[in-house]
């Protein structure tokens, strides 16, 4: 490895944007590149030369999938409760709670979480009640307890979150609707668990649910593509919680079916549920996380140690669940660019932005077997 890389010289940033602006016609020089999205100014590349600061976040150990259920039929919301239960999901969303006894029936709730959401003013007395008489003390996420988060752009939201927080008492959780810009929505769950660590000294629970606003009604398949890169959104940003709603704009037992299995495949196939902040040590996540903590003049905040453990992939290769910092030590091939030899970042310097089409070489499976993983839906 040494002799290899000692034949190329580092490559500087600057070098970089040089080859962009030599290999690009006018439209795509560097300059015409950058883009203004939700006020926050995105060049198209970064590297260890982009300053951004690097904040440390305590991620959960897991996130906990959620099957949201109508409940108006308590009998029928049951056995989908039960059902999705024996199928992956650790968390059940209700809708128009009522007659708790048949909806809870035979359902551990002293194992599970639960969100209770569209409920009638007498429905809190009614769950009081329920709990006094069963003898349990569950910590539901009710509207009394948990922030409903709005704004039109990310830092609307967070601003959002922060300020009703501050003024609702005993608030333990946010809920948070994911949009479709994955790399922001990542960066928006990291940066506002900094937030409100930093003001609070508390690790906020952080439940994510796909957004509505995106639905297509025509070619609703592709609303399953959408809500899964969503999903890897909110768990790639450390939510604690995710919610996939119906793909479909009415819900069926195999709409619900596919909502779990989403997160069931993320979870099993692609070991989502076996690694912590994967995005850490991302140049661009970094630059994004940055500048939505800025406002908050927020500069610097405790290392936290997420717990290692290591598993194999299905190439018996051995992946750590955790990579710092401390493991780039002995890495030589940081500083090189795309376009420029030993070409390690891809053949263009603009990678693929001016070449879409040719991302499809690489949108290949790790294996033969997940070839077939859509039958798994």
């Amino acid at each position: 490895m040494n002799k290899l890389f000692n034949n190329f010289k580092n490559v500087k940033l600057n070098e970089w944007k040089k080859k962009i602006n030599q290999d690009s016609d006018e439209n795509s020089h560097y300059k015409n590149l950058i883009k203004n999205i939700e006020g926050i100014s995105i060049e198209p590349i970064y590297n260890s030369e982009s300053n951004s600061k690097k904040f440390h976040v305590k991620f959960p150990n897991d996130w906990i999938s959620f099957q949201y259920i109508d409940a108006t039929n308590a009998k029928i919301a049951n056995q989908k409760a039960l059902e999705a239960l024996n199928n992956g999901i650790g968390g059940l969303c209700f809708s128009n709670p009522n007659n708790l006894n048949t909806l809870l029936n035979n359902i551990s709730i002293k194992h599970i979480k639960i969100k209770f959401i569209n409920y009638d003013s007498d429905f809190i007395s009614n769950w009081e009640n329920h709990q006094k008489k069963n003898k349990l003390d569950i910590d539901a996420i009710l509207n009394c307890n948990s922030t409903d988060v709005r704004g039109h752009t990310v830092k609307e939201q967070i601003n959002f979150a922060v300020k009703k927080a501050k003024k609702q008492e005993k608030v333990k959780y946010f809920n948070f609707k994911i949009g479709s810009n994955f790399f922001l929505e990542i960066a928006k769950i990291k940066a506002f668990r900094i937030i409100w660590k930093s003001i609070t000294n508390i690790d906020p629970f952080i439940f994510c649910e796909s957004s509505f606003k995106y639905i297509e009604s025509e070619s609703e398949y592709n609303n399953i593509l959408r809500s899964t890169s969503q999903c890897m959104s909110a768990i790639f940003g450390g939510a604690n919680a995710v919610l996939l709603h119906s793909y479909s704009k009415e819900n069926t037992n195999f709409s619900d079916r596919i909502s779990r299995n989403q997160q069931l495949i993320l979870r099993k196939e692609s070991y989502l549920g076996k690694v912590v902040d994967p995005t850490k040590g991302s140049y661009y996540i970094d630059y994004l996380v940055s500048e939505l903590v800025k406002e908050f003049k927020i500069y610097t905040n405790n290392n936290y140690e997420n717990k290692v453990s290591k598993f194999l992939s299905s190439e018996e290769i051995e992946v750590k669940s955790h990579y710092s910092y401390s493991d780039l030590i002995n890495v030589e091939h940081l500083n090189f660019a795309a376009g420029i030899p030993p070409y390690l970042r891809g053949p263009y310097s603009t990678m693929y932005l001016t070449r879409p089409w040719t991302i499809r070489q690489y949108a290949g499976f790790s294996s033969e077997q997940h070839l077939f993983f859509l039958a798994f839906l």
